[in-house]
């Protein structure tokens, strides 16, 4: 079985089961950005929380809070809205055309 059919497979449990609140490490990475929304739209409309740890720009839209926490034990948390959502997709993009110049 592949990863992504794993990933699905464990979104399917999660949408039935029905918990109040989830915690996802890495939950969508292998699945498509469309099956993404769906399972995340779908867990919203369900009503269960969802704590999302992932490295993907893509999944903010889908969060209120993001918590950050430093190496040295420091933590905030912040409001997602949508001019933060542009901040870090802005961040992202200049991030990325740094590296890909590099190369």
């Amino acid at each position: 079985m592949s990863e992504g059919e794993k990933q699905r497979i464990a979104m399917a449990r999660l949408l039935f089961h029905k918990p109040r609140f989830a915690i996802l490490d890495e939950c969508s990475s292998r699945v498509s950005a469309e099956m993404e929304k769906e399972f995340y739209t779908r867990a919203k409309e369900e009503k269960i929380s969802l704590f999302t740890i992932a490295h993907r720009v893509s999944l903010f839209k889908y969060h209120d809070r993001q918590l950050k926490i430093q190496p040295n034990g420091i933590w905030e948390m912040l409001d997602i809205n949508e001019e933060v959502l542009k901040k870090i997709e802005n961040n992202y993009v200049s991030t990325n055309s740094d590296d890909s110049s590099n190369n």
